[in-house]
């Protein structure tokens, strides 16, 4: 069973979380649970990954286990990504003007467009309309 598509991600999960290079640098801290250290304890919690698939962190500050992974889609998974832009708020980006800070802009992806939500005076104003809109959009996606 060692060259299964679960098998693969079971072994690319592993790989990601030991790396200690810059491109994998976001999953420093995280751990994989001791049980998943066996294949076999892996295929019997999550079972065969669906086609089109790939593991997937419900809550993506935290490792993976049983309770926190699920086979999601790539664009569920972007959208649960614990990247920022800089401004400390998922989907708020500076724009500047001569170098200077002068507002901040609000967008999000839909069905793999960037929407324009709009500029703000504050980056918290700018989430706050994120929020609304992804919650709208999204309400199964948990934000953090």
């Amino acid at each position: 069973m060692s060259r299964t598509p679960t098998y693969e991600s079971w072994a690319a999960m592993r790989a990601r979380v030991k790396r200690k290079d810059k491109k994998h640098q976001c999953y420093s801290g995280l751990e994989v649970c001791k049980r998943w250290d066996y294949f076999k304890n892996f295929l019997e919690d999550m079972g065969e990954r669906p086609v089109g698939k790939t593991i997937d962190r419900i809550d993506s500050t935290k490792g993976y286990f049983k309770e926190n992974c699920r086979w999601s889609t790539l664009s569920v998974q972007a959208k649960n990504a614990r990247t920022t832009s800089g401004s400390g708020y998922r989907g708020v980006y500076e724009i500047k003007k001569d170098g200077l800070l002068k507002r901040w802009r609000a967008s999000i992806s839909v069905d793999g467009r960037d929407v324009y939500l709009g500029t703000f005076y504050s980056k918290e104003e700018a989430y706050e309309k994120y929020k609304k809109i992804h919650l709208e959009k999204f309400p199964d996606i948990k934000l953090y």
